[in-house]
Parts: C-alpha cells; structure tokens; sequence
C-alpha cells in the first residue's frame, strides 16, 4: 500500500476551485494513511481485514482506497479514528503536511478545530450547522484542557460575534467550546447553543423545570426565555476564552 491515493479526474473536478481540489487529494492521502497504520496495527494482510479489525464492512476502505471513487461516510470514519485513538475530524478537514508533522511531533498538544463560523453574541443570525463550515487548526495544551474539566478531542475553537456580551467577551475573541459537556448534564454558565435557526453564546441559567433564561452580559440586551418544547439544541461550554489584545 505504498502507493499515492489517486488524485481527481478532470472529468471530476470540472467547475471546482483549485483549493477544493487540493483540499480533497489530502483528505484521500490522509485517510489513506490512515488505514496504512489500521493495518500496520491490526497485523491484516489486506484492506478487508483492516476494515473488520475496525468494526467496518468488508468492502468499505477498499471502495474508498482503491478507487477513490466514493468518500467514506462520517460512521467509517469515527470508526478508523477510534481504533487508531485520534480524533476523527482531522480527517473531515485535514492540516497541511507540516501541521500534521507538528501534530505528530510535539508531545502534549492537540490541535484543536478552528471553525470558520462565527457564533453571535448578539441577537442572532442565520447560519449552518458548524459542521459545514471549513476549519483552521488551533493548538492547545492538552494539560491546561484537562484541568478545565474537558476531554481534548470534544473541544473547539470559535471565533465570537457582536456586542452582547461584552464586556465578557469582546467581538473576534476566541472561545474554546466542550462539546463533552451536553452529556455531562446541565450546570449554570456560557454556551454556545442553537436556538431554531440562530446560533448564540449566552449565560444559561436553569430558571424552572426544563425552562432556561438566556442572559447577555451587556444590559441594552433583555434576557431570553427558553422553554420545554422550543427548537433549541445545547452544542458545548465555553471553558476558555482567548482575547483580542
């Protein structure tokens, strides 16, 4: 398997950007190494060994790997990641070479997704889901991350959005968000949470039986009530906060 995954026909890249190319040939060259050190580890002697070793389908590494023609699903993914002990969004959105030298190198620090999104801190806007949006990598002490209470592979990086709570937080500041923390049950703090189509970061506080009182630090912002039954989602805590100088 020393062979380089192959790269987009042009009948398959026709009407894309150079970047979005260069961005697919190193999520394949990435998964395919990947499933190189699956095997490595797993002791298989091919690619349908590897994927039972993994908890996969027989079929499902070689239709990727070999032909490249279909792109694993998010459920392969996980599962390549877990085996491996890594976090499976590197490889949704994978660093450069040089990032993943440093990520491999450096003892002690993870390298945190970067969300393009911007969560508001104001009355909301309009957005997707994170999950759709391109990231950066952010590094981060993996010790300072477990002393905060969080496991380093559910945190994220966002960069904040508007007035609302300042002085708190200040428009651009960065927030490290535990995504860990919806299955550790509620507890009064800021967090970044969807409510029907806006996502917002707010102090939430448990008000009444499933009922939450969004609160913004800045006063020209009235609170906001969250009820049993509203279209809202819990997305993570924010457990740190990196400030614009």
């Amino acid at each position: 398997m020393s062979d380089h995954p192959k790269q987009p026909s042009k009948a398959q890249t026709t009407g894309l950007g150079q970047a979005h190319i260069e961005d697919e040939y190193k999520k394949r060259a990435l998964f395919r190494q990947w499933v190189d050190d699956a095997m490595k580890k797993s002791g298989a002697t091919n690619l349908q060994g590897t994927a039972e070793a993994i908890g996969a389908g027989r079929g499902t590494l070689a239709v990727y790997v070999q032909s490249g023609a279909k792109p694993p699903g998010t459920d392969t993914m996980r599962l390549l990641a877990d085996y491996l002990g890594r976090d499976y969004r590197l490889l949704m959105n994978p660093p450069a070479h040089n990032e993943l030298m440093h990520v491999s190198q450096v003892k002690g620090i993870a390298m945190l997704p970067w969300y393009r999104m911007r969560p508001a801190a104001g009355n909301g806007s309009v957005a997707e889901p994170p999950e759709e949006y391109n990231t950066k990598l952010m590094p981060m002490d993996k010790d300072l991350l477990h002393q905060l209470g969080a496991t380093p592979s559910d945190v994220v990086v966002f960069n904040i959005e508007g007035d609302s709570m300042e002085p708190k937080f200040k428009n651009g500041d960065l927030i490290y968000v535990d995504t860990g923390a919806v299955n550790r049950g509620f507890k009064d703090g800021v967090w970044f949470f969807r409510f029907e189509r806006a996502y917002l970061v707010k102090q939430l506080q448990m008000v009444g039986a499933g009922q939450l009182q969004a609160v913004s630090a800045n006063p020209a912002y009235q609170p906001m009530a969250i009820k049993e039954g509203d279209d809202y989602e819990l997305i993570g805590r924010v457990i740190y906060q990196g400030l614009r100088v």
